[in-house]
């Protein structure tokens, strides 16, 4: 008898660390210059992550200089994420954050945006639509602008089918 509970308390065990790899199969941990972002990337049909050169940018009509870090998910780039480390704290206000995010959108496109709370963060869903292609999902979100003044920006854009964009978006988390 003792020998069954044995057996079955390392069954038990085995189990429980396959779950735990199971289960964390989809996520990956991304830096985006000096910060990291968790991400569970079991909806993108193609996880594969590149991380690309960070380039020096100047974002108009406010002359708002910084630095873009750029990391695409995806052989079709369905997920790209893009940290904005500016060169100066701005207020980050709903309006503001929509700057970072426009150069991702087609021309044309509609656009409507609600709040949207990232790992604790403020910050702004926005759909995009068009006539003739799929629904484009972004955020936008200012790790260290809870007071409404910050020098990080972090945008997210998805093309993933359906609610699955909600979906990645919500399992953000920074590190």
């Amino acid at each position: 008898m003792r020998s069954n509970d044995m057996r079955d308390a390392c069954l038990f065990f085995v189990c429980m660390i396959l779950c735990t790899l199971w289960c964390d199969a989809g996520a990956e941990t991304i830096t985006l210059g000096q910060v990291g972002i968790y991400i569970d990337m079991s909806c993108v049909p193609d996880p594969y992550v590149v991380t690309h050169e960070a380039i020096k940018e100047t974002h108009w009509p406010e002359q708002i200089n910084c630095t873009v870090h750029t990391t695409t998910i995806g052989h079709a780039n369905d997920v790209i994420l893009e940290l904005h480390r500016l060169d100066e704290e701005i207020n980050v206000s709903v309006e503001r954050m929509l700057l970072f995010a426009e150069h991702l959108i087609p021309l044309g496109w509609s656009t409507e945006h609600v709040d949207f709370d990232v790992a604790g963060h403020n910050g702004v869903l926005i759909n995009a639509t068009d006539l003739y292609y799929p629904k484009m999902r972004l955020i936008c979100f200012s790790p260290d602008g809870d007071d409404g003044w910050g020098r990080e920006i972090i945008v997210a854009r998805s093309t993933i089918w359906g609610n699955r964009s909600i979906d990645l978006f919500r399992s953000i988390r920074l590190l």
